[in-house]
């Protein structure tokens, strides 16, 4: 099981240049740092790259750091790569990528037309294979949480109105999941990120599963992630406890307190 230690930084490693400014919870004393790969049209392009910066900063970084990633793996997994000195200073990861025991979400079967996967990635995963692979390759405490777990909290319109409209953070997140297309289609919206953030919180949220696990960087399985004996360790969530976490996620956004 996995226990948030509230001693040290708290970064969420996304695929965009870092962004500062953001305070975590008061009782955990923790920073959020958002990383950001490069700079888009509208913004000056850095001094250094996401990955320069997160080298600097781990190595100067008194405590272990732990990451939350809710996008691909890009950065983290370039940076202990290329300074694989810099993995003691990592505490734990925990990573919205894969998919282990389901189907994969980047293939649309729908489509008759020539398609780069075979069905089986999951989209982070997908979009940078090489940084999957070698993630999976570091030997960190990589806590996955997959398809398998995500697939359990789809975003319902139920859902959505209990969020109550009278409050600033409820109602923007009820406004986002309302608007987005996949209410408005067949398709189906999936709280991969929300899931992710909230078993840091709350690792009692879904069963924990340890396995060996490797990445396919190219070729139509470019993105699998699936079991191989000769890898290293890793914590799988599966099994969301979906009334648990539709609860938890009421209480944050709709300021309950208990």
């Amino acid at each position: 099981m996995m226990r948030p230690c509230c001693q040290g930084t708290f970064l969420h490693a996304s695929t965009n240049f870092p962004v500062f400014g953001e305070s975590w919870p008061p009782k955990c004393s923790k920073q959020v740092i958002y990383l950001h790969a490069s700079a888009s049209a509208s913004r000056p392009k850095p001094a250094v790259t996401a990955r320069e910066w997160l080298a600097d900063y781990l190595l100067k970084a008194e405590n272990k750091t732990d990451f939350i990633i809710t996008g691909p793996a890009t950065n983290l997994a370039a940076t202990l790569k290329q300074h694989p000195e810099l993995i003691r200073k990592v505490g734990t990861v925990l990573w919205m990528g894969g998919a282990v025991d389901v189907n994969g979400n980047v293939r649309d079967d729908d489509d008759q037309r020539p398609q780069e996967s075979d069905g089986t990635a999951e989209w982070n995963a997908f979009w940078d294979p090489e940084a999957t692979t070698d993630l999976l390759k570091l030997g960190l405490d990589l806590r996955l949480v997959p398809l398998d777990a995500t697939d359990d909290v789809p975003v319902t319109k139920d859902f959505i109105q209990r969020l109550d409209p009278t409050l600033e953070v409820a109602r923007t997140a009820r406004q986002i999941w309302a608007r987005s297309k996949f209410q408005k289609s067949n398709a189906v919206y999936y709280m991969w990120d929300t899931l992710t953030v909230g078993l840091y919180l709350r690792p009692d949220l879904c069963s924990w599963e340890e396995l060996r696990l490797r990445g396919w960087a190219e070729g139509h399985a470019q993105g699998r992630t699936e079991r191989a004996q000769d890898a290293p360790i890793a914590l799988m969530a599966k099994n969301t406890n979906v009334s648990a976490f539709t609860d938890f996620l009421l209480d944050v956004l709709n300021n309950r307190k208990g």
